[in-house]
């Protein structure tokens, strides 16, 4: 499924599953931007079935989903912790996008292309 616009997805799921993404603290502008796009290419590679949204500002990402499947997918390839529960969410999980998450991503996106990319031999 496609990334949706933030508020329009909120106006439309009522209690979302939530993922939050934390920068590291000294994170600038361009960081904060290639995490962003960084998330974005590791939801397209993980397939998602429903709808989600992405939301940046200078200390997290947050990530909303339609489905627990989608959002336990998504936050598992980050290793991201289930939170307790909060009214606005049906489900919640926290993670940093430190040095090593980000090594992670990088490293099963290349997993996922190479996968892709290799075609079947001709007999």
């Amino acid at each position: 499924m496609p990334l949706e616009d933030w508020d329009a997805f909120q106006d439309s799921h009522h209690r979302p599953h939530l993922v939050i993404v934390d920068f590291p603290k000294q994170s600038d502008s361009k960081a904060r931007k290639h995490g962003l796009a960084l998330l974005e290419r590791l939801a397209k590679e993980l397939r998602l079935g429903g709808p989600y949204a992405m939301s940046s500002d200078r200390r997290d990402i947050r990530v909303v989903f339609e489905n627990d499947i989608d959002a336990k997918r998504f936050g598992d390839a980050l290793q991201a912790k289930a939170r307790g529960k909060e009214a606005a969410w049906a489900s919640t999980a926290h993670c940093s996008l430190d040095r090593s998450a980000k090594h992670r991503i990088a490293t099963s996106l290349r997993a996922a292309h190479l996968k892709l990319g290799k075609r079947p031999a001709n007999d």
